[in-house]
């Protein structure tokens, strides 16, 4: 006998509803019922009661509430059970509380309850997400999106999360990020729908929040990957810079430098891109290529260290037949191929003068001649150049040609080391690992909260390519799920986060008056640069841990208790 759709007394606020528990792969959802009307079940964007069940049609079955709850199987090719029975297409059959509709592997199950909105972590989001891309991952058709939410953080979480659970539907996932900042998960939707939940969340938001930003990113459009994904919704919800794959703006320096990309990147001047080696001048220099008007033409990129003179003429200016032994036919250059686009100079320092005499006619009249011709080719190129030198000093030694600098330096974009952005250690490290681990056909592992502190702890001297360097060799070590630090260079990252930097050692000549107080604050420099830890602090000041603990007593400095994340290497 059919259930009717009546409240039930005795639940803890005085009333409990009609609901429908939705249990299968990627989906545990609880949907309350109306009070009237028919409710699609199915993989369609549009369904009322969507699950994500490969087993399910796109439109699989109805559910009819009204005096009476009753469910239809709409003709779906895998069919719809009721218990262990199949039921008829396109006839209706009364449902009981109680009773559970199997569809493939979903489950749904008719109760009464009330369930409150919930948000999940960004741990399990973040998986969630590895796992939609790798599900995605060589389906030419299929799509999801990803919003990030952010409001104003006096706006109360349970208002602002009401209002949004009341515009999702069961089987996306929001999570909390942090305080007035979200994020959704919108598995298997076509950009339309993506598009139509964000305009409903932005509305919801509107009238309980103040200026709510949302963010979307569409597989495959912004990104195939979920570093790439996350960075364009980020992007999106700051302004849209920076939608390039690789990129972390997690820090004021870096957000400030991207928006001066942004905005260089829509004339067409030259620009120069300073930074020490491995800090990530490429992908910068790229951003600015994506959010040009060039974009739709080719970004070419060549290192001018890694050849000699001729050969990096060859590269840049290409060459006729016979135009030297070997040459048995003509081939244009990087400056011809790159017509209309962008070309990326790197470590343009490294130049000869006489290449840079060679380059600065291409600079000025966009003029070019290959090896073994008269013939001038007009090439309409934009120039990012980088270098970790300093080139003011190189024009001052003669290195570099003054006038070739001041065509290339129109506008200079400086990359500040990782070690002054270390909020983009672990964003940049969750990217790395989900590219490598990819690579190797295997699960990007976890970082464990001790490895992520052994890293955030190191000043990284080379940088993000070392970073993406260490990540590797920590994958390849790592035969588990979950990264610690017994996967990681544990010598060198201590060693080298604690080495002493000159004002932490006491000069030669100190007052001897003054010999207790500076050895004093030795110690207690090596113990912060080494987190308390006293092992590490005494291997650091040359002695061992017993002979520290005597001096500890003896200068009347308190024994630290480190509060270290388990797993900590002592």
């Amino acid at each position: 006998m059919a259930v009717r759709t009546q409240t039930a007394a005795n639940s803890l606020d005085g009333d409990s509803v009609l609901h429908v528990l939705v249990s299968g792969p990627d989906v545990h959802a609880t949907i309350r019922l109306p009070a009237s009307g028919p409710l699609v079940i199915g993989r369609d964007d549009d369904a009322q009661i969507r699950i994500l069940d490969p087993q399910a049609s796109r439109q699989h079955a109805l559910l009819h509430v009204g005096t009476t709850v009753e469910v239809e199987d709409l003709g779906s090719t895998n069919g719809t059970r009721l218990g262990t029975d199949r039921l008829p297409a396109n006839r209706r059959v009364p449902l009981a509380v109680g009773q559970a509709i199997l569809i493939g592997s979903t489950t749904l199950l008719l109760q009464y309850q009330w369930v409150a909105a919930r948000t999940r972590t960004h741990g399990h989001f973040y998986d969630r997400l590895v796992a939609e891309c790798a599900h995605c991952e060589g389906d030419g058709e299929a799509s999801f999106g990803l919003l990030r939410i952010h409001i104003a953080p006096s706006t109360g979480a349970t208002t602002a999360v009401d209002a949004m659970i009341e515009v999702t539907r069961p089987g996306d996932l929001l999570a909390s990020y942090a305080s007035g900042e979200y994020e959704l998960l919108l598995p298997d939707s076509g950009l339309g729908k993506c598009q139509e939940i964000a305009a409903g969340i932005a509305e919801a938001l509107g009238k309980v929040a103040t200026g709510p930003r949302l963010g979307l990113a569409f597989f495959p459009r912004d990104g195939v990957s979920p570093g790439a994904l996350l960075a364009h919704a980020c992007a999106e919800v700051r302004g849209g810079e920076g939608k390039v794959e690789g990129v972390v703006v997690n820090h004021p320096l870096t957000r400030a430098l991207y928006d001066k990309a942004a905005l260089v990147a829509k004339s067409n001047a030259s620009v120069l891109v300073l930074g020490e080696t491995g800090v990530g001048k490429e992908v910068l220099a790229r951003t600015v290529h994506v959010r040009s008007q060039r974009a739709e033409k080719p970004f070419l990129a060549i290192n001018c260290a890694s050849f000699n003179e001729t050969t990096l003429e060859d590269q840049l200016f290409g060459h006729e037949r016979g135009a030297f032994s070997g040459a048995d036919r003509a081939r244009p250059g990087l400056l011809e191929t790159a017509h209309g686009g962008t070309l990326f100079l790197d470590e343009v320092g490294d130049m000869s003068l006489p290449m840079q005499s060679k380059l600065l006619r291409a600079l000025d009249c966009g003029e070019i001649i290959r090896i073994g011709s008269s013939e001038v080719r007009k090439v309409d190129v934009r120039f990012v150049a980088a270098t970790n030198k300093d080139l003011n000093d190189e024009v001052k030694n003669r290195r570099f040609r003054e006038d070739l600098y001041h065509r290339l330096a129109v506008v200079e974009l400086r990359l500040p080391p990782l070690c002054e952005r270390k909020e983009e250690i672990e964003p940049l490290a969750r990217q790395f690992l989900q590219v490598l681990a990819k690579a190797s056909g295997r699960r990007p592992p976890e970082l464990s909260p001790a490895a992520l502190a052994m890293l955030q702890g190191y000043d990284w001297p080379g940088n993000v390519r070392e970073l993406k360097n260490l990540l590797e060799q920590a994958l390849a070590l790592c035969p588990t799920d979950t990264i610690t630090p017994e996967h990681l260079p544990a010598e060198k990252l201590v060693a080298d986060a604690s080495s002493p930097t000159p004002e932490d050692t006491p000069m030669s000549g100190v007052d001897p008056t003054d010999a207790a107080e500076a050895e004093r604050q030795q110690i207690l420099a090596a113990l912060a640069k080494c987190a308390g830890n006293q092992t590490r602090a005494a291997k650091l000041l040359g002695t061992n841990r017993f002979a520290l603990m005597r001096k500890l007593k003896d200068l009347e400095i308190s024994r630290p208790r480190t509060n270290r994340p388990t797993g900590m290497l002592q």
